[in-house]
């Protein structure tokens, strides 16, 4: 009997793409399995690596439909123009101008350690670098706040270095301390004699915070006084003391009135001597 013939049919089967892997995310080549081959390789969708990404992406999309072009942020890069760098500048809130800042002096800032001219400098620089009021604001008042801790730390340090200078020299002058600080002080007037006020005032300053700058015109009002001994100066010193003056008024003053008395007294008594003079003319 003859063998039948019998036909072999090969069916050939096409895997579909996972889209899921066994963590819930979308497998690496998830966009493969959707229906529009359009979309099999686009590159935004390639970025969703879940579900919630991809929702996100959808949500944010239809927030951007419609909005106003320039609160758009575009991030540009080195090859974008100047045009596409200052909307970008102005769409995170850069003012149109650097004088819009409108930086000031702030308040417990003293006015010698202020430069507007630099706080314009800083507003062109801002502006140039396209930061938001907000933003340089921030800066300038941090900034400031950093300069006047500096200030209030120097000022400490000024004053304890002040009162450590003063200590030293109450141990070395002893009681001689006043009479020194005045002869001191002699000796800065004198120097200060045609300067400027603005010089006589720095003068000074220095003369009380600078205990060396108060030892050596110390010294030099020494040199200057005459007789060169302290008594010499201390006699000096309290003959031109309030008290003393007072006490030179008054004695000057009860020295008129005896001499004034004598004066009286004299004229009186001239007085006197003419009257008994003319009565013993007429007896005669």
């Amino acid at each position: 009997m003859p063998e039948e013939a019998t036909e072999t049919t090969e069916t050939t089967t096409t895997e579909t793409p996972t889209m899921f892997n066994a963590e819930g995310g979308f497998t690496e080549n998830w966009t493969q399995s959707l229906t529009d081959t359009a979309l099999h390789d686009n590159e935004t969708l390639k970025t969703a690596k879940t579900v919630e990404a991809l929702a996100a992406m959808t949500v944010n999309a239809q927030k951007m439909t419609g909005m106003d072009k320039d609160r758009m942020l575009v991030a540009p890069n080195e090859a974008s123009s100047d045009e596409e760098w200052s909307a970008f500048h102005k769409a995170g809130g850069r003012p149109e101008t650097a004088g819009d800042y409108a930086f000031v002096r702030p308040e417990g800032l003293p006015e010698e350690y202020y430069s507007q001219e630099t706080a314009t400098a800083a507003q062109e620089l801002m502006h140039t670098l396209g930061l938001s009021k907000k933003q340089a604001d921030s800066l300038f008042a941090f900034n400031n706040d950093l300069l006047k801790a500096q200030l209030k730390t120097q000022s400490q340090d000024t004053e304890m270095a002040k009162t450590a200078g003063d200590d030293k020299l109450h141990l070395d002058w002893g009681n001689s301390y006043d009479q020194r600080i005045h002869m001191g002080k002699m000796a800065l007037r004198d120097a200060c004699v045609g300067e400027s006020e603005e010089f006589i005032a720095l003068a000074k300053a220095e003369f009380e915070t600078n205990h060396k700058f108060k030892r050596l015109l110390a010294n030099l009002g020494a040199k200057f006084v005459e007789a060169g001994s302290p008594e010499k100066v201390a006699e000096a010193d309290e003959a031109g003391s309030p008290e003393k003056v007072a006490e030179s008024d008054k004695a000057g003053l009860a020295e008129k009135v005896t001499e004034s008395d004598k004066e009286a007294t004299t004229e009186s008594d001239k007085a006197a001597g003419e009257d008994a003079e003319e009565a013993e003319q007429k007896e005669q």
